[in-house]
């Protein structure tokens, strides 16, 4: 079994991490930007074929801000 002294260290780091990912947000706000940013990216990037490069324009007014 795991002693205290790093069962307290690792929830520390585990803590840490979530910080960072969230920047400081409250809540799970900061990973809900994260991830909906991602997945833009994602999407933006993926390999396509010559076919598709006409549905550019389409990719770029259906997620452009209001």
């Amino acid at each position: 079994m795991a002693t205290p002294f790093l069962c307290n260290q690792v929830a520390e780091r585990w803590q840490h991490s979530f910080s960072r990912l969230n920047r400081d947000k409250e809540g799970i706000s900061g990973l809900l930007e994260f991830s909906q940013a991602w997945l833009m990216a994602k999407d933006w990037l993926r390999p396509r074929g010559k076919s598709e490069l006409a549905q550019k324009a389409a990719f770029e007014t259906r997620y452009a801000p209001p």
